[in-house]
């Protein structure tokens, strides 16, 4: 074997590279070509179509910080451009597992590492060229095109970056792997290995604690894909779809992990090249069986088919009964598949009576691991934080009346193109009234534990359980944050945030008649209490915002029990709407829904002051029939509480509807005499809907009307028909009822 020691002059590097280069410009024309296709063709077919409207960049299928990718080449330029180094890598240092080749190349008048490093400086090259020019290519076409705009310019070139970053790593990984290995097929393996599987196992194990973990509070799915620069790239695409204000943070977050990449990256080519130096020429030709690195190998193929198999296993089974299913399978493939890798790895199987302990060992390792979520996390699901700790939390829950409106945050805007809204599904409390709440709630669930519907309806029928995620998030004093979420709890839970309904602060978060102001309402429509009667007001600024004012005093005069199980009388149903604030809200509503009751002194003084009630007014009397049916079931509303449902749907004419029922009751008319009462409600149980013509049941159902009640208490859902061909609906807690009134209502689940 023959080599040089030293590197005498520098022109020699780049007499080695450009010769190299010459030789290679094969490669640099095909990745020229299919970036090109696939990067600026695309972006030109994309940004140059003919439109109707103006040209305007949001309308148009382009994504990515700098607006410059199509779904096309989101999925075929980034596999392409991630190969492309890892090809080079493997051809130009193809030479290293070929003792014959190996001889010849450490003949040449260069050391060793000067050798690595033309090679490395050569597929830079043939990467960052096509890169570059189809990067200007696209910048020039998008300032021809929707006009010069810095920050694009800036995005475009840090999406540049990002690309030679994250192939200059995977070069600089799969060189390494080379150096350390004999063979082509085992530099692959390695290196695919060691660049993919970290954030698999990691995405791995954040999918078994998503489903074992009660209580996972989910959060970390990004960090992963910064573990290797395959993901990162990536995700720096995907990163770019983002909005909101999350997309600044997020844009740093990719800035900062391509910087520590650029770092790695150098620092895994200097190892590289060291050990080249004193790397043995008997390494080429031979299988790598041993060595720290096939253990790591073999170690990541356990936990990613072991982890796979365990997962794959969760989502066929009843997710009740799927643990011990999951811990067999992952102990199984991951055993199974320790014994192919190093099958393979060793080109035979006379291994493999030898290496059963590592086997075993590390087996068990990934299938203890797997054992921690379906165990309760190490006391993860237990822990609730102590109050003296926390400063803040934040919860996913508005309230019983929290799906009246959306609560959004608006960005200011001097044009509609730019309206820029974000979603707010969250109350930030700071009150140590509201904090305990909280840990109220959260202790509950904690203590109830995680459950099924089937069970659940089994072992506490008298407390149903609510599905709906709840996201708590909580703020301690020493900077950390305890995050946790539930996709469901039970009624006894959610009633514990009931004092919240009545705090301040509270209310300010989550009642638009606290942040929003009466010069944005541009109607509002008010009905009777049966929604069967409406009129539509489009008031004055200082009339909206007195509206507003007579709300925020009966809402926070409420009770606690009062918003649960409401006694007052049902009066009428307010609605507004309203637009959007150019200067914009931190919050806002664009629409929003209020019940007034008779415990609303302030609300129903302003609705007489402005003649309102007498116009919705319909008096009882005038309702001919109603048609009732009682559940428990969930028909739509927040946390613990069943809001009004209309019983029959879209059905408006009493008359079709009674001929209807009759026809498809008339094989139980003739077994019943029409005349008795039994009879009637018989033939009229299979519509689903017991029918009541008598003033007093239908005055019955008017008086005992409420806005909401406590989910899981049977409640009827009354639809009612007045004579003018109009038609309403109330809810009706049946304990509001007389006992023979209640007795003849419809329960489909008795």
């Amino acid at each position: 074997m023959t080599t040089t020691a030293f590197f005498s002059e520098s022109g020699r590097f780049f007499g080695l590279y450009r010769m190299t280069l010459r030789r290679s410009r094969g490669y640099l024309y095909l990745l020229s070509a299919l970036v090109a296709v696939f990067y600026p063709l695309q972006y030109a077919l994309e940004a140059f179509k003919p439109l109707r409207t103006d040209a305007v960049t949001s309308i148009y299928q382009l994504y990515g910080f700098a607006e410059n990718y199509t779904i096309l080449t989101g999925l075929i330029l980034t596999p392409i451009v991630l190969l492309a180094p890892l090809v080079l890598a493997l051809a130009f240092n193809s030479y290293m597992h070929s003792k014959k080749a190996a001889d010849v190349y450490h003949a040449l008048p260069v050391t060793r590492g000067t050798l690595l490093l033309v090679h490395a400086a050569t597929a830079m090259t043939i990467i960052a060229v096509p890169l570059a020019g189809s990067t200007l290519l696209v910048g020039v076409m998008q300032a021809i095109r929707f006009g010069p705009d810095p920050s694009h310019l800036a995005f475009l070139l840090l999406d540049l970056f990002g690309w030679l970053v994250c192939t200059f790593a995977i070069y600089a990984v799969t060189t390494f792997v080379c150096v350390c290995t004999g063979t082509v097929f085992d530099s692959f393996i390695f290196s695919g290995a060691l660049l993919v599987a970290p954030p698999v196992v990691s995405w791995i194990g954040l999918a078994l604690a998503d489903s074992f973990l009660f209580g996972w509070g989910g959060g970390g799915i990004r960090v992963p894909g910064y573990l290797s620069p395959v993901t990162l790239a990536a995700m720096r695409i995907l990163d770019g779809m983002t909005y909101g204000s999350e997309r600044g943070a997020i844009a740093v977050k990719g800035g900062v992990a391509l910087l520590v990449w650029l770092a790695a990256g150098a620092l895994v080519l200097l190892a590289a090249r060291r050990l080249y130096r004193m790397r043995r020429t008997e390494i080429a030709e031979t299988t790598a069986s041993r060595g720290v690195l096939q253990l790591i190998v073999k170690l990541f193929g356990v936990a990613v088919c072991g982890g796979m198999a365990g997962l794959f296993t969760y989502l066929v089974q009843d997710p009740e009964r799927a643990a011990p299913y999951t811990v067999m399978w992952t102990a199984i493939a991951g055993f199974l598949s320790y014994m192919v890798l190093e099958s393979v790895l060793s080109r035979g199987f006379k291994s493999l009576v030898r290496r059963l302990p590592a086997d075993a060992a590390m087996t068990a390792a990934v299938t203890l691991l797997t054992l921690i979520p379906i165990t309760g996390g190490l006391g993860y699901e237990q822990r609730v934080p102590d109050a003296s700790g926390v400063s803040a939390v934040e919860i996913s829950y508005h309230g019983a009346d929290g799906e009246q409106s959306s609560v959004m945050r608006v960005k200011p805007f001097s044009n509609p193109a730019a309206l820029q809204t974000e979603y707010i599904g969250y109350v930030l409390l700071k009150e140590p009234q509201g904090i305990d709440r909280v840990l109220s709630f959260h202790q509950r669930i904690v203590e109830q534990g995680e459950q099924y519907s089937d069970s659940w309806l089994e072992d506490a029928p008298d407390d149903p359980y609510v599905y709906g995620y709840t996201n708590i998030t909580y703020r301690l004093k020493n900077g950390r944050t305890v995050k946790r979420s539930y996709y469901g709890a039970s009624v006894s839970a959610f009633l514990e945030l009931l004092p919240l309904e009545t705090q301040p602060e509270f209310l300010a978060q989550t009642q638009p008649a606290f942040f929003n102001r009466g010069s944005d309402v541009t109607s509002w429509i008010i009905s009777n209490a049966y929604k069967s009667k409406y009129v539509q007001k489009s008031w004055p600024a200082a009339d909206s915002q007195a509206l507003f004012d007579a709300m925020q005093a009966d809402l926070l005069a409420r009770t606690a029990e009062e918003i649960a199980r409401p006694q007052g009388s049902l009066i009428a149903n307010i609605q507004f709407l309203a637009d959007l604030p150019p200067e914009g809200a931190e919050r806002f509503a664009s629409s929003g829904v209020f019940a007034v009751t008779d415990k609303m002194p302030n609300t129903l003084r302003f609705l007489r002051e402005k003649g309102v009630l007498d116009e919705i007014a319909l008096p009882p009397a005038r309702c001919i029939a109603a048609g009732a049916f009682a559940d428990t079931a969930f028909m739509g509303g927040s946390g613990a509480y069943i809001q009004t449902y209309n019983a029959v749907g879209s059905t408006e004419n009493y008359a079709e509807f009674k001929a209807l029922v009759d026809e498809l009751q008339q094989p139980a008319d003739t077994a019943a005499p029409a005349d008795s009462a039994a009879g009637q409600t018989q033939s009229l149980d299979s519509s689903n809907v017991s029918l009541f013509e008598d003033p007093d049941d239908i005055q019955a159902f008017l008086q005992a009307a409420v806005p909401r009640w406590v989910y899981g208490e049977p409640v009827a859902y009354v639809t009612l028909w007045f004579d003018d061909a109009s038609i309403g609906s109330v809810l009706v807690p049946l304990e509001r009822l007389p006992d023979d009134l209640r007795a003849r209502v419809w329960r489909p689940y008795d």
